[in-house]
């Protein structure tokens, strides 16, 4: 299935985001390790997280308007239109139809754009690794947060996320529920 995904994401994806994905798949792996998680699972999320990146605003809407209507009803209207708070959800639904049917997986996915108020670990550590490989090679905080993450300091790295303003440019919702409203087909 991984062949089959990654062949799929490196024809939707911009070259760059298509080497993202890659490398957070492997920083998963690396995290998994460290936090001890399922290293098959963590991979996977890491290598789905971001399906619908580059999917039009108004067919992210369309999907979660079918797949999480209660979910989208609690977004506001600029929210709405923000492919930062919907490329998560979206990417773990389309990930669903892609195969990928595992409840772990999915939830890591669909919380990693950080808008609930409750996370399980692995979408934290899929948060986390996902910002901190968006950073240029450049940034020191980069390696700061890599070591920290590698070395048990989830929190330190989050704290960091917080405090420098690199998880997105607008303070996610938090939504109360990280339950979607329709259940992912097992």
């Amino acid at each position: 299935m991984t062949e089959a995904i990654l062949l799929t994401l490196q024809k939707r994806l911009p070259y760059e985001r298509f080497k993202h994905t890659v490398y957070t798949m492997h920083a998963m792996d690396l995290a998994a390790k460290v936090y001890g998680l399922n290293v098959e699972q963590a991979s996977l999320a890491g290598l789905c997280h971001d399906f619908a990146w580059a999917m039009p605003i108004d067919q992210m809407v369309s999907t979660l308007n079918r797949y999480e209507s209660l979910l989208l009803s609690q977004l506001t209207g600029p929210q709405r239109r923000n492919s930062t708070f919907l490329h998560g959800p979206v990417s773990a639904w389309v990930a669903v139809e892609y195969g990928v049917n595992e409840e772990a997986v999915f939830l890591a996915i669909r919380e990693h754009s950080g808008c609930f108020a409750e996370m399980t670990l692995l979408s934290r550590c899929l948060r986390v690794v996902d910002l901190t490989v968006a950073l240029p090679v450049s940034d020191k905080r980069r390696d700061q947060m890599f070591r920290h993450l590698m070395t048990g300091g989830l929190d330190t790295v989050e704290k960091m996320i917080a405090k420098h303003n690199l998880g997105r440019s607008s303070a996610p919702p938090k939504l109360p529920s990280n339950q979607p409203s329709t259940t992912p087909p097992a």
